[in-house]
């Protein structure tokens, strides 16, 4: 994964090395990331499909 393809909003920089480095891992913990092969990552959303922001990992 190439670090323009990782959302703005993701700025723990060891998640970030990680994901540049090794990739997303088709599974892990139970879940499944191979449909995450279709595209850029997408931020999460909150309801309403408003981007989250405001968290501890987020810079607004």
């Amino acid at each position: 994964m190439v670090a323009e393809a990782l959302p703005e909003a993701l700025v723990h920089m060891p998640s970030r090395e990680f994901l540049v480095s090794s990739g997303l891992p088709g599974t892990a913990a139970e879940l499944g990331f191979t449909a995450l092969g279709d595209g850029p990552l997408q931020p999460f959303t909150t309801r309403g499909g408003r981007p989250a922001t405001g968290g501890p990992l987020s810079r607004r």
